[in-house]
């Protein structure tokens, strides 16, 4: 298979590349040479990319299909039928802020997206979740089991045992087949799954762990740099969606300061507009995502994304079971809560984010100020916390606004004027140029998560292209916002392993993307991992099932692409 993407205007700022070139294509791969016979793209006055890297989008697992279960008004959105009238793929998509897996990969590869992460994998259900993933064509995925509510792991950290919980973590990994560690609210799911209570700072103990939140991101940190994993310690912060919050964030990402890595941060704290709130009531709340984005420009050990709001009907869902359950007080409406056998808990509500809200205006200009503020791109990732803050499919709106003051100003003109009390986003005037939108949704998080393959189109890429309607040599983002917005929600090809998948909307062939995952056991030396394997073996005697039941066979993973470390 060859293809000639030819003359287009290729922004890949991985490979330094800003100019009017050609991607020559062999075999899924970006190669030098291809012969006179390849199929060709004219590209001419077009804009040429690498493929979409989502790093934090909630797309498969029980938590997705509870939250169908919960919200068939969200499924009959969005619904549309098989074939070309239907957008031309094999199956019926189906869903808003809850699409069926047919869609999630059908609007993925139609935003010019070819790989996603799900965040928040809970280990003993990964099995369902790579059944999903099986179900989603075309996106290569990945997913971060959770591990901050986990008692095995608390047990070790709470004592100091960084050896015995680096070679759990290490099992874990591969026995959920998962690609890194996520941590959710350390310990405070714990208290809520034992009390209904919540953790409300770092040092607050969980017995009978004697673990506390600092310990778990303390811990995981250590563990996760001795293991060599790829990507960062994946983190969820205490006290999520509460005024006041922003001072657990920053406590929390200093921690990150007594570690080092040459390739990459060593701390990831995800969503952060739902932790980047002051005051101390709702009353005064206020927007605290510039100190976030502050603190982001002096330190380098981390990195954020903001989760941003777009003021939509939504659904909520996460693994942080005492923030959903305090949600859905707030709301009276729907819930779903779970307790997850000896490793966390969530939940599921539905939540509209209204723009003459003020607690949603402050959360909508919170998340444009962390995005806005962090100086290097390269530092911050687009993301919704899809469904949580808006779909997925709101990506292109997003970039629009953060190309856009004057579309920036228009909404601060709309929205509840407790905007300019509480937000500094009349003040903000940072436009982010076409290279840099490139930089925060493909080439940034390729390079936190060292998707090698992925995020650049230099020899031996692989061959995940988008290609869009947008000449960047007659295009001013700033004011041609709506424009932009329209030509970045479908591009006019995508490009999955050298094989085009969608050509302006239109779904053209449905490959099932390979499934991305570590072993990162050949890291932990053999007396320890005895030791580990055999309180493994004890810790399953309260578990629900068996130890030989517990892990994902590779089987359910027909593309699977291991990545070995430490070895």
């Amino acid at each position: 298979m060859e293809l000639r993407i030819r003359n287009g205007h290729v922004i890949d700022p991985a490979s330094g590349v800003n100019e009017v070139k050609d991607v020559l294509v062999r075999d899924g791969k970006v190669v030098d040479e291809v012969s006179r016979d390849a199929e060709e793209i004219d590209a001419s006055g077009k804009l040429v990319v690498p493929g979409g890297v989502c790093p934090h989008s909630h797309i498969a697992g029980p938590k997705s299909n509870v939250g169908r279960l919960l919200r068939p008004e969200d499924g009959r959105k969005g619904t549309t039928s098989a074939g070309p009238g239907g957008g031309g793929g094999n199956f019926p998509e189906s869903g808003f802020s809850l699409p069926n897996t047919y869609a999630i990969g059908y609007r993925y590869a139609r935003m010019g997206y070819t790989t996603v992460v799900e965040p928040s994998m809970a280990p003993i259900e990964a099995r369902h979740t790579h059944e999903e993933f099986n179900d989603i064509p075309i996106i290569d995925k990945a997913a971060l089991p959770e591990v901050g509510n986990n008692w095995l792991l608390m047990r070790y950290l709470a004592s100091g045992d960084t050896e015995r919980a680096a070679a759990y973590a290490a099992w874990l990994i591969r026995a959920t087949r998962g690609y890194g560690l996520k941590i959710v609210n350390p310990c405070g799911v714990e208290q809520w799954s034992q009390s209904g209570g919540n953790v409300m700072d770092l040092d607050q103990s969980v017995e009978p762990f004697g673990c506390t939140p600092r310990k778990i991101i303390e811990g995981c940190l250590e563990l996760n740099e001795a293991l060599g994993l790829p990507h960062s310690i994946h983190l969820h912060a205490n006290n999520l969606g509460v005024p006041g919050n922003v001072e657990t964030l920053l406590e929390s990402m200093e921690l990150a300061s007594g570690h080092e890595n040459d390739d990459r941060a060593v701390l990831h704290a995800t969503h952060v507009q739902f932790n980047s709130y002051g005051g101390d009531s709702w009353g005064t709340m206020s927007s605290e995502g510039l100190s976030t984005a502050e603190f982001v420009n002096r330190n380098p050990n981390v990195t954020i994304d903001p989760a941003v709001v777009t003021f939509k009907d939504t659904t909520t869902m996460t693994g942080d079971a005492p923030f959903e359950y305090n949600l859905q007080k707030m709301t009276k409406g729907k819930y779903v809560g779970s307790d997850v056998g000896l490793e966390g808990g969530g939940g599921v509500v539905p939540f509209e984010y209204k723009p003459d809200n003020p607690v949603a205006t402050i959360q909508w200009a919170t998340g444009m100020e962390a995005a806005l503020g962090v100086e290097d791109p390269w530092r911050v990732f687009l993301t919704t916390d899809h469904p949580n803050a808006a779909p997925f499919t709101d990506y292109p709106l997003i970039m629009s606004w953060l190309a856009s003051a004057e579309e920036r100003e228009r909404i601060v003109s709309r929205v509840h004027p407790v905007v300019n009390r509480a937000t500094a986003m009349g003040t903000i005037d940072r436009e982010y140029t076409l290279e840099e939108l490139v930089v925060i949704t493909r080439s940034a998080p390729a390079r936190a998560y060292d998707f090698e393959g992925k995020g650049h189109l230099g020899t031996g890429a692989d061959a995940d292209v988008a290609i869009y309607d947008i000449d960047p040599d007659d295009t001013d983002p700033s004011r041609q916002h709506q424009e932009l917005r329209q030509k970045l929600q479908v591009a006019n090809y995508t490009v999955k392993a050298g094989e085009i998948v969608q050509r302006d909307g239109e779904i053209k062939s449905e490959p099932l993307g390979s499934t991305h995952w570590v072993d990162a056991t050949g890291a932990i030396d053999g007396h320890v991992w005895e030791d580990a394997m055999s309180d493994i073996g004890d810790h399953f005697q309260n578990y629900a099932i068996q130890l030989e039941n517990y892990s994902v066979q590779e089987q359910y993973l027909p593309t699977g692409e291991v990545r070995e470390v430490g070895v």
